[in-house]
């Protein structure tokens, strides 16, 4: 069998509306292709993406900090739990438990990473954890993700369109545990294992601070 070897594409998007919290916020998404040394065939092996969301250049400019967390549900419910909007700052624990050390006002919030079933447990998934880091570590002031198993997410496994239900067929989530307490816990500790911190009273949201390295 010919060795392998994995890439990461990614793709970004921003807005040009300097007047919507669009503007604020940039989007990446990227494909996880496995690479044949041999042949230089690519096969995709998994999906992820994430945000980073502006918050220093929203205080430079006085635009709305409420206004950009309200951008959509997931950093809508991230932004209840980790940021004062009072005192313009992180939760007081998520401030304490890193003693205040912060480089950036700015998030990094990674929404999703998918891999296929064919490639779970080989490594994957931590080594593109650590990509996402060495990448945007000089980016944001603290990568925030939600522990939250994608096969009890309805928008994940109810696809419609074909291109998508293909996609879902090979991520073939329908195989995981039913277990909701033993895949919480299970996801967790992968997250734990690639550098994410868990802190008392954020259930299912963990973080990195780059301020403090992996």
């Amino acid at each position: 069998m010919s060795p392998k070897y994995y890439i990461v594409e990614y793709k970004m998007s921003s807005s040009l509306d300097d007047d919507s919290s669009d503007n604020y916020i940039s989007c990446y998404n990227g494909n996880i292709i496995e690479k044949d040394i041999d042949t230089e065939q690519e096969y995709l092996i998994g999906k992820l993406e994430l945000n980073l969301i502006h918050l220093s250049r929203a205080y430079d400019n006085n635009f709305s900090i409420p206004e950009i967390f309200d951008y959509d549900k997931q950093i809508m419910s991230m932004a209840k739990y980790i940021y004062d909007i009072e005192q313009a700052d992180f939760n007081n624990k998520i401030l304490n438990f890193f003693d205040n050390v912060y480089v950036s006002s700015d998030i990094c919030l990674l929404r999703q990473i998918e891999i296929v079933e064919s490639h779970r447990g080989k490594g994957v998934g931590t080594k593109v954890i650590k990509d996402i880091f060495d990448r945007f570590c000089n980016c944001c002031g603290l990568f925030v993700v939600e522990a939250y198993p994608m096969q009890f997410n309805s928008e994940t496994t109810n696809r419609l369109d074909t291109k998508e239900l293909a996609w879902a067929k090979r991520l073939n989530y329908d195989a995981l545990s039913k277990d909701f307490e033993k895949s919480f816990y299970k996801l967790k500790a992968f997250y734990q294992k690639s550098g994410f911190h868990h802190i008392e009273g954020f259930d299912e949201w963990m973080f990195i601070n780059p301020g403090i390295r992996m």
